[in-house]
């Protein structure tokens, strides 16, 4: 069974595609296998693949300023356990993640999964536990970091 996968743009490409009069597909060995419902594409519905097997733009985190540290720390300390997260792009959605490591059954539902989430789900710190919906899954649209993360 030959299924692509649309990768770290889990997003509305599925039913995009599906509107194309001729659909080519790009794989690349270096684009990670994204879980997700609808993030995928049968080879039925291909005309055409074309291989490019490239490393993936990577996005590091510009250095933060004391400003933006004591604001993630505010910010953190206004999260109660069990809260969902909804994140940016950029430095100070990466403090505040940091900044929430001591919190509890924290969930996901988020545009942008950040290297900071990413931390937070390897630790334990993220559970979905506590969700009204997707109980137990980190939901996102497309994510983002370095290849460490991504």
């Amino acid at each position: 069974m030959a299924i692509f996968n649309f990768g770290t743009g889990n997003d509305y490409s599925t039913r995009i595609a599906r509107t194309a009069k001729k659909l080519i597909v790009e794989v690349n060995k270096y684009m990670p296998r994204v879980h997700g419902e609808g993030a995928a594409i049968h080879i039925s519905e291909i005309d055409a693949i074309v291989e490019n097997h490239v490393p993936l733009i990577e996005l590091p985190i510009r250095t933060a300023v004391a400003e933006d540290i004591a604001i993630s720390q505010i910010i953190a300390s206004l999260v109660p356990d069990g809260a969902c997260l909804q994140m940016g792009v950029g430095a100070l959605p990466e403090l505040i993640c940091n900044a929430l490591k001591e919190h509890n059954d924290l969930g996901v539902h988020t545009e942008a999964l950040n290297p900071g989430l990413v931390s937070l789900i390897q630790q334990g710190v993220v559970t979905n536990q506590r969700k009204n919906i997707d109980r137990g899954m980190s939901v996102f649209t497309f994510c983002y970091g370095t290849k460490g993360y991504v």
